[in-house]
């Protein structure tokens, strides 16, 4: 999500900076977008308040290990 953190991208720009294929980035932003933490705008994608807070405990997390 960080590729989308940084004001919107669209789904060829999260494709590409998350090195993935089309049928997995698909199934991931279907995945983040049901539980909330991703919107569509348009033809670009961009992180809910929801999806800032999860990042930010994720980051957190990430720390202590």
């Amino acid at each position: 999500m960080n590729v989308v953190s940084e004001g919107g991208a669209t789904q060829t720009d999260i494709m590409y900076k998350a090195s993935m294929n089309f049928r997995l980035m698909k199934k991931y932003m279907s995945f983040l977008s049901k539980n909330g933490l991703l919107i569509k705008e348009g033809a670009s994608h961009r992180i809910t308040d929801k999806g800032v807070y999860f990042l930010q405990i994720y980051d957190q997390l990430n720390e202590m290990i």
